[in-house]
């Protein structure tokens, strides 16, 4: 089962499981089940990461970049130039509306505003990142026991934004959850997927290992 960030849906899939089974309650902190993660502060202020947040990508948990500046600077540039098409779509409405008659008030306003788009668009330019198959931690061949373990990568990291007021796409958020799976479950994480591949007759759908041989491997 090589599948990268498909087996996100997979683990939503665990959670949904132990929530409806009463396992598992998705507004209390993360330290309820994995004390190892320590608790948070945003900006000197204690704050909350419950697994309602992690699935949602809203917890502040970073994903591969570990720079706080670069991610938001990204963010901000994205937010614009997602602004910017939505103005200028409104604009090309407004005008065919009017049956593509505008006049020199309207296309003077046009001018501005795409004026004030580049300078602001120039001004925000963001940070160069790396991208997620530039970054180290992608290739990282250490093997965990379990998720828990595993955990130690980030756990000490700052938030990047307080818990709830934006999405970040997390794989270490999912991390996170993995250990929750563990620990609302009591079995291992793989061997908790494993049951549930059962219960779905997906009986060739086992864990990617590189050392035994699986037959009919999927590459």
């Amino acid at each position: 089962m090589r599948i990268a960030s498909i087996s996100k849906s997979l683990t939503m899939v665990a959670i949904a499981k132990l929530w409806e089974a009463g396992k598992l309650d998705l507004d209390i902190p993360v330290q309820h089940y994995v004390p190892e993660f320590p608790e948070k502060e945003y900006e000197g202020e204690k704050v909350s990461v419950t697994t309602r947040l992690l699935i949602s990508h809203l917890s502040g948990i970073r994903h591969y970049e570990k720079d706080m500046k670069k991610v938001k600077e990204e963010k901000a540039y994205k937010a614009l130039k997602m602004m910017k098409g939505t103005m200028e779509s409104d604009q090309e409405k407004e005008l065919k509306e009017k049956g593509g008659k505008s006049n020199e008030k309207n296309d003077f306003a046009k001018a501005k505003i795409e004026q004030d788009n580049e300078a602001k668009g120039r001004n925000s330019k963001p940070c160069k990142r790396k991208n997620d198959f530039e970054q180290g931690e992608l290739y990282l061949k250490e093997k965990f026991e379990n998720s828990i373990e595993s955990l130690r990568l980030f756990k000490n990291d700052p938030l990047f934004f307080k818990p709830g007021s934006q999405f970040l796409y997390s794989t270490f958020g999912y991390t996170l959850l993995a250990a929750i799976v563990e620990r609302a479950s009591g079995y291992k994480y793989l061997d908790y997927m494993q049951k549930i591949f059962h219960d779905l007759d997906m009986l060739t759908t086992v864990q990617e290992e590189n050392e035994p041989v699986i037959y009919n491997r999927a590459r």
